[in-house]
């Protein structure tokens, strides 16, 4: 199963620690077991998007800097290419 984050651990952190939360959930991802079945890939595609949300969630605007809206389109780069990856393993398995 993949690792899950708390939604307590992201939002009791300040928000000017955000590099620290991304560092936390970039450590995050490389944790656990390699994803091959549907359900896995899925399940990990929806705990990543939910833990990016929180993060926003968790943002102050007034302290939100340039190298922070970087790491969070990192985030969804990310999140695009493991996307990517399980759609050409789906079609690999049809």
């Amino acid at each position: 199963m993949l690792p899950m984050i708390k939604k307590s651990n992201v939002k009791s952190c300040k928000t000017k620690d955000l590099r620290l939360r991304l560092f936390y959930l970039k450590g995050e991802r490389n944790m656990g077991n390699a994803v091959h079945d549907k359900d896995s890939q899925l399940s990990y595609l929806k705990n990543r998007l939910n833990m990016f949300l929180e993060v926003i969630d968790s943002m102050d605007p007034e302290s939100t800097d340039v190298d922070d809206i970087d790491r969070l389109i990192q985030m969804l780069d990310d999140l695009e290419i493991k996307q990517n990856q399980f759609k050409k393993d789906w079609k690999d398995e049809e």
